[in-house]
């Protein structure tokens, strides 16, 4: 009977059939488990700036850490070849990025100076 090596991590039972095998593979694994754990902090962030302004509100950093966290995902996912997970999460890119244009291209109207005024000729009547 051939010995295995199994572990528990977290309370999951790994085989070493599951276990990355060297180095490079743990590498993969650390950047899987970053892109989870930066995708699951944006929630966190988005309710400690909803607690400061007493309302319910979503902060730039919200869709950043979407953006990261979406593409150390689908950077693992890619190299493990898993396309469902990837077909699922990689298409948020889009709403992600078009919110951050939305709200960069919104900031600057508001800060652009105002348009010089043009003095108005008196109506002759």
């Amino acid at each position: 009977m051939p010995h295995t090596l199994a572990a528990t991590i977290f309370g999951f039972h790994v085989s070493d059939a599951d276990a990355p095998a060297n180095v490079y593979e743990w590498i993969w694994v650390v950047v899987g488990v970053a892109g989870q754990a930066v995708f699951g902090l944006r929630f966190f962030f988005q309710w400690l700036h909803s607690e400061k302004h007493k309302e319910s509100r979503i902060p730039i950093s919200f869709w950043w850490f979407s953006i990261a966290g979406t593409l150390l995902g689908a950077s693992y996912f890619i190299h493990k070849h898993q396309w469902v997970a990837l077909i699922g999460n990689g298409p948020q890119l889009i709403p992600y990025t078009r919110n951050l244009i939305l709200i960069y291209r919104k900031k600057a109207l508001d800060n652009a100076p105002p348009p010089p005024m043009t003095p108005v000729a008196p109506v002759r009547t």
